[in-house]
């Protein structure tokens, strides 16, 4: 799917090889999210801290009740995007959380990523 401009956006399920470019994402954009984002404490910054939270969000994944992906602009990982508290059934509900990073902001990379996690979701 394309953002705006020719950016090519894809996502996926996170890995825990993506720890250290989320670690790196995370600390240079720790001030520019702090907006929306929980308080977060020091170790949630560095590599063992998002190895811990990918560790985390994938057992949640493997029980059903959130779908934790990357987004990735140009090939390159630019931010996440979580499907949590999932509710299948009648009801059909979850909520959303993401963020990109500053640099590639305002360019319709998340838009693109809500909507292919939607279809992600809706295929399982």
């Amino acid at each position: 799917m394309r953002g705006v401009g020719a950016t090519d956006v894809t996502t996926r399920l996170i890995r825990p090889d993506d720890a250290e470019v989320l670690a790196r994402l995370e600390s240079e954009n720790r001030e520019y999210l702090l907006a929306g984002a929980p308080l977060r404490s020091d170790d949630y910054f560095t590599v063992a801290g998002q190895r811990d939270a990918i560790t985390h969000s994938l057992k949640r994944y493997d029980a059903g009740t959130n779908l934790p992906f990357v987004i990735e602009a140009d090939g390159a990982v630019v931010g996440r995007i979580t499907l949590n508290a999932i509710v299948r059934g009648i009801l059909q509900s979850a909520n959303v959380g993401y963020w990109v990073d500053r640099s590639v902001a305002g360019r319709g990379i998340t838009s693109a990523a809500v909507a292919l996690t939607l279809v992600a979701i809706s295929d399982e």
